[in-house]
């Protein structure tokens, strides 16, 4: 769902992830022709504990994905 913060992207396609999705791969392929490259983050502000943590954009989450499947 493209309406959906990258972040929400990201979390949606570990999950997959998790879930062994090998059914969808054809699906999941040819989303990663359209999958966002833009920079990922969780948002908030400086003081918040996470703004160090790296999230892949959702093109590498989904790219490390099918490659896993």
């Amino acid at each position: 769902d493209t309406t959906m913060k990258p972040f929400v992207q990201v979390i949606c396609i570990w999950t997959l992830g998790a879930l062994d999705a090998k059914s969808i791969k054809p699906q999941l392929v040819k989303a990663l022709a359209y999958a966002s490259d833009n920079e990922n983050n969780f948002g908030g502000n400086i003081m918040d504990p996470r703004v160090c943590t790296h999230l892949p954009t959702v093109k590498e989450a989904l790219s490390t994905l099918v490659g896993k499947l």
